[in-house]
């Protein structure tokens, strides 16, 4: 098997996206007690935060290349 890119070329978010899941970060889903106006936001408030929350991940792994963890693997004798 051989990669389509070279590795210098393929960033860490491509392999995060392509191996993942959608809505990789699950918030556990609870119904809401209907009284309380919180527990009625609360989804749609810790929804939010986990998109944004995988956004950053998504940005914070653009930064890397692939060549770059390659290089960090011990050579074998």
């Amino acid at each position: 098997m051989q990669l389509a890119k070279k590795p210098s070329s393929i960033d860490l978010s491509e392999i995060y996206l392509a191996v993942s899941e959608h809505n990789r970060i699950e918030i556990p889903h609870k119904e809401p007690y209907t009284d309380c106006p919180v527990s009625c936001a609360m989804g749609n408030i810790l929804s939010k935060v986990s998109t944004k929350v995988e956004e950053d991940i998504i940005q914070s792994l653009k930064k890397t290349k692939l060549s770059e963890l390659v290089q960090q693997v011990p050579k074998q004798s």
